[in-house]
């Protein structure tokens, strides 16, 4: 079957596959494939996140690449320059022309302090461990109503 070139660049293709419905992001040696609401909020994240802050904030890292991107393994993460993250958002936007309006990322420890600043984030990523049997990890159960009792309206 063939593909349905959505975008693409010198380094990175975003396509549709009609046999599996989804939407594929190949950029340099990376290859992420979603369905159509994940790829919408990926690039959200993408299409908001400031280069130039990260490699600032970054700039003391050994690596040639300031710009760390969580990708859902606590041992991996995506390394970018911001030439690169340039390129990948033009290919998420699919034109040259997209305004990006800067977003900074933070990580916090989950804890009963994290309930005030709730109201701060457009955007909350929340995530635990997968070790164990399936048990509430001890630093969540004091966050669950926090969370529950938090107005979560707009918050992705």
């Amino acid at each position: 079957m063939k593909k349905n070139v959505i975008n693409q660049s010198a380094n990175g293709c975003v396509f549709t596959c009609p046999s599996c419905e989804k939407v594929h992001v190949e950029f340099q040696n990376i290859f992420f494939s979603f369905d159509e609401q994940e790829y919408k909020y990926f690039c959200t994240c993408f299409l908001r996140m400031d280069g130039d802050y990260y490699e600032q904030r970054n700039a003391r890292m050994k690596s040639k690449r300031k710009i760390i991107v969580p990708i859902g393994h606590r041992n991996a993460s995506m390394l970018l320059n911001s030439k690169e993250l340039e390129e990948l958002q033009t290919l998420l936007s699919g034109n040259n022309n997209t305004p990006y309006k800067p977003c900074y990322l933070t990580t916090r420890e989950i804890g009963i302090k994290m309930g005030a600043d709730i109201d701060n984030y457009d955007f909350l990523f929340l995530g635990t461990s997968p070790w164990g049997l399936g048990d509430l990890q001890d630093d969540w159960e004091g966050f669950i109503s926090v969370l529950a009792a938090a107005n979560l309206e707009g918050k992705k």
